[in-house]
């Protein structure tokens, strides 16, 4: 898509004017309006089933959307919820990203949203459309216009995200949903395609301000929809309404039920995806690449392995007690991760090996240690890397030739780059982390990719790239990796 190009900027405005003349409205006129003007009180509640963007955008309710994201974008007070910004602080001071109850938090916050857009526009009517990514990939059109009138434009590194999907969180051996348990579908969905497509998207997505961007609510509401599905499909282990899991969960909301829909209505299509687009002509393959994406959705490996990829054989620290419940077996310290993808080989000593072998396969005595975790940690971005349109997948133990599918059902880990490095320091900020780091429950992978041998574990971070540009060079630094055992449950 070549935003710059006249005749398809001009076929773009003209499809806005069809569908909604509100949209020449411009922020600084809605500014202008009398705020007495705008509902302040009474915050309505919909009724109506949110609808995927396509349809929605021929919809009577379209100009009105427009009409609410812009006057919500001309309120400068972010102590205000008729702000846009406001949205933004709330996310930034609250989301609970990488941590239990992601999913349930995500849900409230866009019933809120929601009411709040209700309220600005004076439509009871009115619910949140979604983005259906796994239909099409690549951004809706009316998103993408860089111009002064279109308040749904804002800049982003990437308009396609593609390569962000994955089947792995609704794979059917995916029965669990918190965090905490085995194979979670909130962990896995988090990193694929949430957390990778916000990296990929870049700019406000690719950090705590991502409600800056009109695109994340759209997104968003998709995530909560595929989550509905999930929960509504046969199987699933999902802790009641009124069980005393929910208790804990931050931002609840009576309004919002947890984890029922609402009224049974909440989208007018909810179903899982069985199936990934084909890959999208412009998308670029990363540049040297641990493993190319095929057609055929196979990884490649090519022989010369260290002309294919940086492999890290670095200092390790041995043994060393990082608080009372964790101790770490072995750890690498100063690590960029660039344009190459890298692995990183961690050699165990004999002391470590046995510890890692007894928590792993506990026979006779019972272990001390519960769980394992890897930890990147001291996280920062260099250079553009603050930016995104790129991100990295980490895999345990990734063997020399395996399919996509196998490979992040069996050896992934989950995803870092500058989205999750953003809310990394954000917790640390806050005073909840000593540290910015981000920690990945390695326990059930270790069992199912490690031999008994426990000679070392490999991490492969392997790049990920938006369509068009993307940043060069070191784009994150990390003080140390380390993989440590746990004597409570990091599955």
């Amino acid at each position: 898509m070549h935003l710059g190009d006249t005749h398809h900027g001009n076929m773009q405005r003209r499809r806005f004017l069809k569908h909604g003349g509100s949209l020449v409205l411009s922020p600084m006129l809605l500014a202008a309006l009398p705020q007495s003007a705008l509902p302040q009180s009474a915050l309505l509640q919909s009724a109506v089933p949110r609808q995927d963007w396509n349809s929605f955008s021929r919809c009577e309710h379209y100009a009105s959307y427009i009409e609410g994201i812009a006057r919500m974008r001309a309120v400068t007070d972010s102590a205000d919820p008729r702000s846009w910004r406001y949205w933004s602080r709330l996310y930034a001071q609250g989301a609970p990203l990488g941590r239990p109850y992601f999913l349930a938090w995500n849900r409230v916050l866009l019933s809120r949203f929601e009411r709040q857009l209700q309220a600005v526009t004076g439509n009871a009517q009115l619910a949140l459309p979604y983005w259906d990514c796994f239909r099409d990939p690549e951004l809706p059109p009316e998103f993408t216009l860089p111009a002064n009138w279109n308040a749904l434009y804002a800049p982003r590194a990437g308009d396609n995200v593609c390569a962000a999907l994955s089947l792995a969180a609704f794979a059917p051996q995916i029965i669990n949903m918190q965090r905490g348990l085995p194979d979670a579908f909130e962990v896995i969905v988090e990193s694929l395609p949430h957390n990778t497509a916000h990296n990929l998207l870049g700019h406000a997505m690719a950090g705590m301000s991502a409600p800056d961007d009109p695109i994340f609510w759209l997104f968003q509401a998709n995530l909560d929809r595929l989550w509905t599905a999930w929960m509504g499909a046969a199987g699933k282990r999902i802790p009641p309404s009124g069980n005393p899991y929910w208790d804990a969960a931050p931002m609840k909301d009576d309004a919002v039920p947890i984890p029922a829909q609402r009224d049974g209505l909440q989208y007018a299509q909810a179903s899982l995806p069985n199936a990934l687009p084909a890959p999208t002509p412009g998308l670029t393959l990363p540049k040297d690449p641990i493993a190319r994406r095929l057609p055929a959705n196979t990884f490649l490996f090519e022989d010369g392995r260290p002309g294919n990829m940086n492999i890290l054989r670095l200092p390790n620290a041995g043994m060393r007690f990082i608080d009372a419940n964790h101790l770490a077996l072995v750890s690498a310290r100063r690590i960029v991760l660039a344009d190459a993808s890298s692995t990183l080989e961690l050699p165990l000593m004999t002391a470590a090996s046995a510890l890692l072998r007894e928590m792993l396969w506990p026979a006779g005595a019972t272990s001390a240690y519960r769980g394992a975790r890897i930890v990147c940690d001291d996280l920062q971005t260099l250079g553009q890397g603050a930016d995104g349109g790129y991100c990295y997948a980490l895999y345990l133990n990734l063997p020399s030739a395996i399919d996509v599918a196998s490979a992040q059902q069996r050896h992934l880990l989950g995803t870092t780059g500058a989205f999750e490095i953003a809310a990394a320091r954000q917790r640390m900020a806050r005073g909840l982390a000593a540290s910015a780091r981000v920690d990945f429950a390695a326990g059930t992978v270790l069992q199912r990719v490690m031999t008994r041998a426990c000679a070392g574990v490999s991490l492969s971070f392997c790049r990920i790239n938006a369509a068009g540009p993307t940043p060069s060079g070191g784009v994150i630094a990390i003080g140390e990796v380390r993989l440590e055992l746990s004597t409570v449950v990091d599955v």
